[in-house]
């Protein structure tokens, strides 16, 4: 701007007045890029972690939420749990696509997994352990019933099967597979004590209910 002030006090010369019209261009040209880059970076802006939860469960349907680091992953997900109801009408209603149930269902319950295996063993082993798994494993089920009724109409729920977990597990470095390992094995245990089956989603089963 001042180059164009200081080309404006030279005189209104031929080459100086294009000079002022090729400043005055680029400026232009500089500005609606910076206008458009700004409106951009609006429309991608990502909700608050305790913000509206169908914004959430977009937004966890996206690469984007799984790129996030996993402690910026966990507070959208306490979100998502605490609010499976107002997700499940939103569903019911089309405010969730059923692509962004799948979606938000396998990058939530993967995410997850991993939070809960790194919580789990930050605490001591024994009775602490297992209130873990306990709070997890209704937390589970409360999921299952949510999803069936977000699937409605005779649609299978939004999950993620045993194959899928399993290349998952696989995806993860050496040190944290071991420990998925170990997680979910106790896991499954301590499902079968309470007579249920051993995986979550589907797929795999002791033969109890």
């Amino acid at each position: 701007m001042a180059e164009i002030k200081t080309i404006a006090k030279a005189g209104g010369s031929t080459p100086n007045r294009r000079r002022l019209v090729t400043v005055t261009i680029a400026v232009a040209v500089l500005l609606a890029c910076v206008a458009v880059i700004g409106w951009r970076t609006m429309a991608r802006r990502v909700p608050l972690p305790d913000g509206d939860p169908v914004a959430i469960a977009k937004f966890s349907a996206t690469p984007e939420f799984a790129a996030l680091p996993l402690a910026q992953r966990e507070p959208y997900l306490r979100t998502l749990r605490s609010n499976m109801k107002t997700l499940a009408a939103a569903a019911e209603s089309g405010k969730l696509s059923r692509e962004e149930q799948v979606l938000a269902v396998r990058n939530g319950i993967k995410s997850g997994a991993r939070i809960e295996m790194a919580n789990y063993f930050n605490l001591p082993a024994g009775p602490a352990r297992q209130a873990h798994l306990d709070k997890l494993i209704a937390e589970q089920r409360q999921l299952q019933s949510f999803a069936t009724k977000m699937a409605g109409n005779g649609t299978p729920p939004a999950t993620v099967s045993a194959l899928e977990m399993k290349q998952f597990m696989e995806s993860l470095p050496p040190e944290d597979r071991v420990k998925m390992a170990e997680f979910a094995f106790d896991m499954f245990r301590r499902r079968a004590e309470q007579g249920l089956s051993l995986w979550p989603w589907g797929g795999g089963t002791n033969g109890a209910k």
